[in-house]
């Protein structure tokens, strides 16, 4: 039988290593080891497709923050009164709010995504701005003034939730300094109180605002934010993930206040120490936080490897189309059934080039799927407006290469157009959500946007995030032909084409030149200084003055970057809408059939 310590926890000086203490150091061990093994994976895997949309860096902080508070909670019992009150009241005032409070952060996450993914569908053209040149001497309080209001203004609304995180977390920490120094309940100097024993320390309205945290997570922000997400059914189960972390810690709170300030628990606290209420609630919260993603990436690979023996046989099939099926014997014939029933359809490449092209009612669907349930919306967007790009290019190409100043003034647009692309959906700092493409496609892509990017995203004088003055980036709405592609350019302008507005203040008047491939003049492009325009003033001026078009720039920049997010989405996002729609169609099917 296990021998257990008859005083339980009783805050003497001796240590409680009877059995009950043994097994909770040694459960907390296991725990944490475990615990540690699936951050590092989650770690090494942060760029997996499960886990883009995820700040990793700030899940696995507030994990291993809150695991610090666990950790203490399973080996206070085993320390018994060498875990005095005062690193009690630091430990419970510090580590839980920070732990609650960075959790509160990176949960908050889902609902500023779907918002993001929502508003990138209907704000089309948004982007990040980059860091202007600042204001003032560096160092000086004129420029960090500058630097917040500046960053305040351009960030998103999840780093502005962790901002009031971050603020309340100092607020937490002065707090509790204030109540430790005043208070005598915790040493013989102070402001109010008096000096108490080791037990009566535990009790006291000083601690009261060590679960201010816990209370408004489990009871006001949690609640809130599950009513906030109610709609959102994404295929990474992070709304469920959510719902789970927020119940489990519900019990924690009021438990705790039980065990300390009622007498009919004064039984089980010699045992179960008040503070470890939390435990459960806190261990699911980090178990269900990488339990999740977790399963969803070997899931993800899982079907990857399945996807790949499907390509294979197809290719097979498709090489050998006379093979004679009889010589394969019938236990191969078997086993390849048995396979193809269990990895389902593979829905051709064909099918979504036809999805895509047709821009109706199922581009629509599919981007609806991609933006509320995958929360990839970028990929769809991205190939649609690259395939648009590429037929408005051509044809402005095509319409305009027997006049020299035409095809200028084309190209110089449709660079514009093209740019818009680039800022909105590749650039991995201008774009809210950079689509993932390989490292060489994106390199050649920032070589020929990267130094226009720079130029349009640091403009002192924009007051909107957008490439142009108005949501209307995308010419290529109305995809019939229109005539004056037939005409020429000639009795056009180029905003009746393409109706790109300008880059800079609203009302510029940009003065072009037919005679060099400069978009506007530049002081810092004097190889382009003849061009006119050069005498409007700062306030006026176009961000791309002078900027010149790299000669890699055609219809085609995009071509490498369109194939790869066209497989991606191939493999996976297009199989997946398919499924779901196969299988709606046959639940409706069943249920018609059943009335």
């Amino acid at each position: 039988m296990v021998y257990m310590n008859p005083n339980g926890f009783d805050l003497s000086p001796h240590a409680n290593l009877d059995g009950w203490g043994i097994s909770h150091v040694v459960v907390g061990t296991l725990y944490t080891l475990i615990l540690w093994a699936a951050c590092f994976y989650v770690w090494i895997n942060r760029d997996h497709p499960m886990l883009r949309m995820r700040n990793v860096s700030l899940m696995l902080l507030a994990i291993n923050c809150l695991h610090v508070y666990v950790y203490f909670l399973f080996i206070v019992y085993a320390l018994n009164g060498a875990f005095s009150c005062q690193w009690e009241f630091w430990w419970m005032s510090i580590y839980l709010p920070i732990g609650i409070g960075l959790f509160q952060a990176q949960n908050q996450q889902l609902l500023v995504v779907s918002r993001q993914q929502a508003e990138m569908v209907i704000k089309d053209g948004m982007y990040r701005r980059l860091p202007a040149r600042p204001k003032g001497s560096v160092g000086g309080p004129k420029y960090y003034i500058y630097r917040l209001k500046i960053w305040w203004k351009d960030v998103n609304q999840q780093r502005k939730y962790e901002a009031y995180i971050l603020v309340g977390m100092v607020i937490q920490f002065f707090a509790t300094l204030i109540l430790y120094t005043m208070s005598r309940r915790f040493h013989p100097y102070g402001v109010w109180g008096k000096p108490v024993s080791k037990a009566q320390c535990r009790h006291g309205w000083e601690w009261a605002p060590s679960i201010i945290w816990q209370g408004l997570w489990n009871y006001v922000l949690g609640p809130y934010s599950l009513w906030k997400i109610r709609d959102v059914h994404d295929i990474y189960h992070w709304r469920l993930q959510t719902i789970i972390s927020i119940v489990a810690g519900l019990p924690g709170t009021p438990l705790w206040l039980i065990s300390v300030y009622s007498s009919s628990f004064a039984p089980l606290i010699k045992y179960w120490i008040p503070a470890f209420w939390f435990a459960p609630g806190m261990m699911t919260m980090q178990i269900v936080t990488l339990g999740f993603p977790i399963c969803q990436i070997i899931s993800h690979r899982r079907q990857a490897q399945e996807r790949i023996r499907a390509l294979q046989e197809f290719d097979q099939k498709r090489l050998n189309p006379f093979e004679d099926s009889n010589t394969e014997g019938t236990a191969s014939v078997k086993a390849r059934s048995s396979h193809s029933k269990r990895s389902g359809k593979m829905f051709s490449m064909g099918s979504l080039d036809q999805c895509l092209v047709a821009n109706s009612f199922e581009t629509e669907a599919l981007q609806r799927y991609a933006t509320s349930m995958e929360l990839n919306g970028e990929n769809i967007i991205f190939l649609t407006r690259v395939l648009a790009f590429t037929q408005q290019c051509s044809a402005a190409f095509a319409a305009t290469c027997n006049s020299s100043p035409d095809f200028r003034r084309a190209r110089k647009t449709m660079f514009r157009v093209a740019l818009n692309i680039f800022m909105t959906l590749v650039h991995t700092k201008t774009a809210n959500y950079p689509i993932n493409i390989e490292s060489h496609i994106y390199a050649s892509l920032d070589a020929i946007f990267g130094a226009a990017t720079t130029l349009v995203a640091t403009q002192a004088t924009s007051r909107t995030s957008t490439v142009t003055n108005d949501s209307n980036v995308t010419p290529w709405e109305d995809h019939a032909t229109p005539d004056y592609f037939n005409k020429g350019f000639n009795t056009v302008s180029e905003e009746q084409i393409y109706p790109m507005h300008s880059l800079g203040s609203p009302g510029t008047q940009r003065n072009r030149s037919e005679s060099s491939e400069c978009i506007v003049t530049s002081p810092e492009f004097a190889g382009c200084a003849d061009t006119p325009g050069a005498e409007d003033g700062p306030e006026a001026r176009d961000p791309l003055q002078g900027m010149q078009i790299s000669p890699d720039f055609d219809e085609k920049v995009f071509d490498a970057a369109y194939r790869s997010i066209r497989y991606m989405v191939w493999t996976e996002t297009w199989q997946r809408y398919m499924n779901l729609k196969r299988r709606s169609a046959s639940a409706v099917t069943i249920s018609e059939t059943r009335v």
